[in-house]
């Protein structure tokens, strides 16, 4: 699509409450030194998709505008506009699907820099980031895989005590895929299911992970060895997902979409469309199931193995929760008291969101996202030789990579 490139725009977070909209063709014909063709349209005309961050603006003509927008001096905003559909989410990532061994994952990447990996949470896929990654990827290498069992990765067979979908197995699969894509260090962020993948990946690849953003709560061991009535009440789901004796999978299979129930005003239709995809498929739901599951056993034995050891996170930890979510009451109002057992070098940043801090405020989450990551960047390791002048091995893309 062609757009007319009119320098560095800011981003209104809402839509101006009164007025209309200038916008500009950049289809038209500017022969000549004329100044574009403009024409007014009223705001009833204006739709904002991803939350007030990207307008779709659209007349009589079918002129959409795909990009940014600015308030001018009379009160108006000027749109960069092209004819043609809305921008997608995940423009100019490649999408890929990567076997890394015992799973193959499907994932997102793009960007340049210092590579930085994005775990989704339950019961979400990849998809939770559209908002973030993009802007991410103006600054880094931006990696977003569905975790095994999630979205449309490979659903491993169950294995004694949940195993297969074991926090350990994931964050191996999670360094796999950051090889295979040329990628030896990297910071990792981490949102509910994803932030226990990520806590793995601290522990046991320390050498890899340069800076570890969690955004959903403690390690699963000490969030089981605090919990009491409160957290029974509020995370009730735990043992209900969790618990074999009457599978949950007999109940979310019967309507997915209703035991869901989306937030669709949060959401673009996209990202809603690949979740509901996803848990329709009652083999994911099986996996994510066993993921609460293995949680409750495996994970929680590897974490109070750590503990015993005295092992600790090297790398520099930012915790991130909404003010909306359960995380300050069932923490005394403190959600990074947890994780100081944890590591030496932890900050916390409350944000005016819910649980998921990517889709309802992700703003708020880049403004303190981009400085931490960027102060923990280092020096590009792609670029560096490994040990001895061995390249690891690498897992193999399979399919047609293309672009969406």
């Amino acid at each position: 699509m062609s757009l007319l490139a009119l320098g560095s725009m800011l981003v209104p977070a809402f839509p101006p409450a009164r007025g209309q909209w200038l916008v500009r063709d950049p289809l038209a014909d500017h022969s000549g030194g004329t100044a574009p063709d403009s024409h007014r349209i009223p705001r009833s005309a204006v739709a904002f998709t991803d939350h007030g961050r990207t307008p779709t603006i659209r007349d009589k003509d079918g002129v959409y505008v795909t990009e940014c927008v600015r308030p001018c001096h009379h009160g108006l905003t000027f749109g960069v506009i092209g004819r043609g559909k809305p921008r997608r989410m995940f423009d100019d990532f490649a999408f890929d699907h990567i076997d890394v061994g015992p799973v193959t994952l499907r994932v997102r990447h793009g960007g340049s820099g210092p590579a930085v990996v994005l775990l989704h949470g339950h019961p979400h896929t990849h998809a939770t980031w559209h908002k973030v990654a993009p802007a991410l990827a103006e600054h880094f290498t931006v990696v977003c895989p569905d975790l095994r069992g999630y979205g449309r990765s490979t659903v491993p067979a169950d294995e004694p005590e949940h195993a297969q979908m074991s926090k350990r197995a994931m964050a191996d699969d999670v360094v796999a895929l950051m090889h295979a894509l040329g990628h030896h260090e990297f910071a990792v962020v981490g949102h509910d299911r994803g932030s226990y993948v990520a806590f793995r990946l601290t522990m046991d690849h320390p050498e890899s992970v340069r800076a570890f953003v969690n955004i959903g709560g403690p390690p699963i061991g000490e969030v089981l060895d605090r919990a009491g009535e409160t957290f029974a009440r509020l995370w009730w789901h735990w043992f209900f997902l969790g618990q074999t004796k009457n599978p949950a999978e007999r109940v979310i299979n019967q309507d997915p979409d209703a035991w869901y129930a989306d937030r669709s005003d949060r959401v673009a239709d996209e990202a809603l469309e690949d979740y509901r995809a996803a848990r329709r498929d009652p083999q994911t739901v099986h996996a994510m199931c066993e993921d609460y599951r293995a949680g409750l056993t495996v994970d929680r034995r590897d974490d109070a193995a750590d503990k015993a050891a005295g092992k600790k996170i090297a790398c520099p930890v930012l915790v991130v929760w909404g003010r909306h979510d359960d995380l300050p009451e069932l923490y005394d109002g403190d959600p990074v008291a947890p994780w100081r057992t944890w590591a030496t070098d932890v900050r916390g940043c409350e944000m005016d969101a819910g649980h998921s801090v990517q889709e309802d405020n992700p703003e708020a989450l880049l403004d303190v996202l981009v400085p931490f990551l960027m102060s923990h960047r280092g020096d590009p390791f792609p670029h560096a030789r490994p040990p001895d002048g061995e390249r690891p091995e690498r897992g193999e893309r399979v399919g047609e990579r293309r672009r969406v």
